[in-house]
């Protein structure tokens, strides 16, 4: 399909309907949108050249939290937000339960994905070279809400990523109190700041492995700091009303699924709070980043505490708990130079019992369904200068 005005393929209140195999390209807007239903997919498909973006999924009931099911699987997408340039990703999740897995996502001037809601899982992807128009954005992003729970990222590889004229790209971006995230199991290479945590609470960030990064984790205290305004009277609100971020979070099913945030006005909750950083590996690696960006000399300041591999602010330091990094030791990796981030045998990351990566699993994968085989993608090396 291609050369459409509009969307190619849509999909509206369909029950068990998929999309396989299909080549879509030069569309004015998205390749396929799925609109409330249950248990539809895009699996196997190349699309590229759109003037919006990829796959845009809405399903699932946020009141009852039953999940959608839509899924996209297998899916190269690149070279798209042609017109629309922001707010057009690869893949768009909207509701409850939905699922992005084993799609390469590439060349983009935002997002690879975008998101919003509940027990989301986003595995297998491999997505480079987005956000190359973009300052304060993420290749993963989503924000707002407190109750954006239970999304799950895991055996992701996000690597040569950068926003415009090599300013800050975040991989994983869980902006302005996005909380009770899991982020497990992703390799993050050449990233200049892989993940951000924008004031949220209760994010688990465990046995990642962050390769050449100059900067590995942020998080913030925004909501006792610059964006109280905004923070505290919604949760002046959420008091009053029992209300938050549009959701009875006090009552079932939400009290009983997320039992942490059904207890936060008891907690401090403009702080943010719960935050685990464990079992990760933080390697520099062959340093490139580092030497070439300055991050190295001149660090983010400003009330932070800073280490090459993080970026807490000062204030909330003490609430965030780390537990058994491996940190600017060699791991021990089968071939950085060529790609190959599998551990030895005896790498030292075993004794912080840091859990294998199923790296091999990553990305697309041949099948009778998939559009093309063998997929080319050439990576695009980062800008050679940083502009703080």
């Amino acid at each position: 399909m291609e050369s459409v005005r509009g969307t190619a393929v849509s999909l509206r209140n369909c029950r068990q309907c998929r999309v396989v195999g299909c080549t879509i390209r030069n569309v004015s807007n998205h390749a396929v949108t799925i609109f409330e239903g249950k248990d539809c997919g895009v699996v196997g498909c190349d699309m590229l050249e759109m003037g919006g973006g990829g796959i845009y999924m809405i399903g699932g009931e946020t009141r009852t939290l039953t999940p959608g099911g839509h899924y996209a699987e297998n899916n190269h997408i690149h070279h798209f937000a042609r017109w629309d340039r922001m707010y057009r990703p690869g893949i768009w999740m909207s509701g409850v339960g939905l699922r992005a897995s084993h799609n390469l996502i590439h060349h983009a001037p935002h997002a690879a994905i975008l998101y919003g809601g509940q027990d989301h899982l986003f595995e297998y992807n491999e997505i480079h070279n987005v956000c190359q128009e973009s300052h304060d954005c993420g290749a993963i992003y989503a924000g707002r809400s407190w109750c954006l729970q239970g999304d799950v990222f895991q055996y992701n590889y996000m690597h040569h990523l950068a926003g415009k004229d090599g300013g800050p790209c975040n991989g994983i971006y869980l902006d302005d109190e996005n909380s009770g995230a899991t982020i497990r199991g992703n390799v993050f290479y050449q990233v200049l700041r892989p993940v951000f945590i924008g004031g949220g609470r209760d994010n688990l960030v465990e046995n990642n492995l962050f390769v050449d990064c100059p900067q590995a984790i942020h998080l913030d205290a925004r909501g006792i700091g610059w964006a109280s305004y905004a923070v505290q009277p919604r949760i002046d609100k959420a008091i009053e009303t029992g209300i938050l971020c549009g959701v009875r979070f006090k009552e079932p099913p939400f009290s009983t699924r997320y039992p942490k945030l059904a207890g936060m006005l008891d907690d401090e909750p403009a702080k943010p709070k719960g935050n685990i950083i464990r079992r990760n590996i933080f390697w520099q690696g062959a340093g490139v980043n580092l030497k070439r960006t300055g991050w190295d000399k001149h660090p983010p300041s400003g009330g932070y505490r800073n280490a090459w591999w993080h970026h807490i602010e000062a204030k909330v330091f003490d609430l965030v708990a780390f537990e058994n990094n491996l940190i600017d030791v060699d791991p021990k990796l089968a071939s950085e130079s060529d790609g190959d981030f599998q551990l030895q045998r005896d790498s030292p990351a075993w004794e912080i019992g840091f859990e294998p990566i199923p790296f091999h699993k990553i990305g697309l994968y041949r099948d009778a369904s998939r559009a093309s085989w063998p997929v080319d993608h050439p990576v695009t090396p980062l800008p050679q200068v940083h502009k703080h």
